[in-house]
């Protein structure tokens, strides 16, 4: 053994002199990582390989070309690459900070990274878990398999078995997440470029929206609640409730509809009330500020206008009309 020291010392001596180029600082050999290293390598190898254990675990291999300030540390394997590398940290097997200018990244755990690109301030931990290429910011993966990917995705969170963020946050088994969202239950997500949005329960998606319940939808700023009511093509500001309630296509904006298959339909159909079951609001044109109620009400084509209870004007219709069964036609 005391062979084996005197051969790592000499070849530190003749390998590692002061001022030699490539070499972060000068005097800063490790002596008792390198006693220990050295004893494992010529274990292993004989002195050969305890050599160049203890040379690797004294220096800390790889700290190359403007790279400051790391440290590699663990099991076999951890290093810091090529490239302005500063202060950068990996642990345990495998783990390293590769090429590009990454900084204040650190990695711990079997086989984590913080891969190439502009990748700044980057946490992984856990197994397998990374930051991916391009420049992704204050990001933080845990658990297994989890990451950041690519893109300009910044101050990401995810956690758990398979999730991933894009500046979002998701929780649970499965759920995803595009821009400021927030998603949680089983199978959950928001998708394809949606922002804001807060989706919950099973099967759940939104698009600038709030929905709740199984099986719930909304396109922008819409508001549903219950069994299979949805806001659906191009509407705004609406709101339905109850089962199988609905405002659907065109630009209807500002529709309410309540209570058991009511509707507010096509065109572009502004401020509308419908309450009730089977009430409508229905048939394309300009249809302004209707109210139905009751069963089976409806202002239907045409400019139709503030009716009552029952009553029901056709298309063109002029003139008042008021109580239950009474009508203006064509």
């Amino acid at each position: 053994m005391s062979g084996l020291l005197n051969k790592i010392k000499d070849t530190v001596q003749s390998h590692h002199k002061e001022g030699s180029s490539g070499d972060s600082k000068s005097g800063d050999y490790d002596v008792g990582a390198g006693l220990r290293a050295g004893a494992t390598g010529y274990q292993q190898g004989g002195v050969q390989e305890g050599v160049k254990a203890g040379y690797a675990a004294g220096y800390g291999q790889g700290n190359q070309s403007r790279d400051n300030d790391k440290s590699s540390s663990g099991g076999y394997g951890g290093g810091v690459g090529s490239g302005r590398d500063n202060d950068n940290t990996s642990s345990g097997y495998g783990s390293g900070n590769r090429s590009g200018r990454d900084d204040d990244n650190t990695t711990s755990g079997f086989g984590s990274s913080n891969k190439s690109g502009r990748d700044d301030d980057n946490t992984t931990s856990g197994y397998g878990s990374s930051n991916r290429s391009g420049r992704d910011n204050d990001n933080t993966s845990s658990g297994y398999g989890s990451s950041n990917r690519s893109g300009r995705d910044d101050d990401n969170t995810s956690s758990g078995y398979g999730s991933s963020n894009r500046e979002n946050t998701s929780s649970g088994y499965g759920s995803s997440n595009t821009r400021e969202n927030t998603s949680s239950g089983y199978g959950s997500s928001n998708t394809y470029g949606e922002r804001e949005n807060t989706s919950s329960g099973y099967g759940s998606s939104n698009r600038e929206n709030t929905s709740s319940g199984y099986g719930s939808s909304n396109t922008r700023e819409n508001t549903s609640s219950g069994y299979g009511s949805s806001n659906t093509y191009g509407d705004r500001d609406n709101t339905s409730s109850g089962y199988g309630s609905s405002n659907r296509s065109g630009r209807d904006d500002d529709n309410t509809s309540s209570g058991f298959g009511s509707s507010n339909r096509s065109g572009r159909d502004d401020d509308n009330t419908s309450s009730g079951f089977g009430s409508s609001n229905t048939y394309g044109g300009r249809d302004n500020d209707n109210t139905s109620s009751g069963y089976g009400s409806g202002n239907r084509s045409g400019r139709d206008d503030e009716e009552g209870f029952g009553s029901n004007r056709g298309s063109g219709g002029l003139g008042g009309s008021g109580g239950y069964g009474s009508s203006d036609r064509y």
